[in-house]
């Protein structure tokens, strides 16, 4: 053992040659696999079967991120702080392949060996912190190259019914989508639900209306589509429409808060909007609200 310790610090220390030469503090290098450890103290070696077997069954080589590590000279050894799960996946998908890795590695890590440790465990412990993350509808255009189904039918719903997508958070002016990633959810349904949805509050007015693309009556709209399956869509649509054209969203949003003051807006929102259907055509719920929770009454 001792003498192969040796082997690895001879071979580490040449691999490192040029780097610590050219004094960088990163460098990115095919690492042999035998040269990659963790260290148990701040990462576990066990990885939940569902994990490793997603990595393994959605390898994608061109996708490959280089792991990274932290080297310790004095073992011959590069420690990882980000990327073990990688580089179990590539042993079970070739190991004659893999048999090198590539890595970022991090040559400015403190020398001393508790403070290395520290630093190593933050690194594994807040990888990509400080990683702007790219939000959903900045992914848009990308979606859109792919050929993403969702992102297909939301550009079809937004030429149809002249709706605008937004950024930013906050109250949205008329023909403003409230939450871009939800109607990109709701776009996993068939085109039907979608034009229920639009279509309804074109009726009702609400594209005219500050806030009527709000992520609570876009909910409480997908809810009626599916809950109320076993009635006529379309009558449905005219009633919550006429309904919408006498009202504001905010006096929507108020009266449904009152009403149900332990549940969510949006679900709230959904109920008192069941309630009016209910209401105008004499049927019975599907939903009834238990405190603060929304039970299903359909069998």
């Amino acid at each position: 053992m001792k003498e192969k310790k040796n082997e690895y610090i001879s071979e580490l220390r040449g691999l490192l040659r040029r780097t610590i030469g050219e004094n960088k503090t990163i460098d990115i290098l095919s690492v042999p696999v035998y040269l990659l450890a963790i260290d148990k103290r701040y990462q576990t070696d066990i990885r939940t079967k569902r994990n490793l077997s997603y990595l393994v069954d959605n390898w994608d080589e061109r996708k490959l991120l280089p792991l990274i590590g932290v080297p310790h000279m004095e073992e011959g050894l590069i420690y990882l702080v980000d990327g073990y799960g990688r580089l179990n996946a590539s042993q079970i998908v070739d190991r004659e392949k893999y048999k090198e890795m590539t890595v970022m590695v991090i040559m400015n890590a403190p020398k001393d060996e508790d403070e290395r440790l520290k630093f190593e465990a933050e690194q594994y412990a807040f990888q990509n912190k400080d990683v702007a993350k790219v939000t959903p509808i900045q992914k848009h255009a990308a979606l859109e190259i792919i050929g993403d189904s969702r992102v297909k039918l939301l550009n079809k719903m937004q030429k149809k019914y002249n709706f605008l997508l937004a950024s930013v958070s906050g109250q949205r002016n008329h023909s403003v989508i409230g939450s871009y990633s939800q109607v990109l959810d709701y776009c996993k349904y068939k085109e039907e639900c979608l034009d229920f949805i639009f279509g309804t509050l074109q009726k009702g007015g609400f594209n005219y209306k500050v806030n009527g693309y709000a992520s609570y009556v876009i909910k409480s709209l997908k809810d009626i589509y599916f809950n109320f399956k076993d009635y006529d869509r379309d009558k449905i649509s005219d009633i919550i429409g006429n309904f919408f054209r006498g009202i504001e969203v905010n006096y929507l949003r108020a009266e449904s808060t009152v009403r149900y003051p332990l549940l969510t807006t949006k679900m709230a929102v959904s109920m008192y909007l069941e309630d009016y259907i209910v209401h105008e055509l004499h049927i019975t719920h599907s939903r009834k609200a238990i405190g603060d929770k929304v039970i299903s009454l359909m069998a």
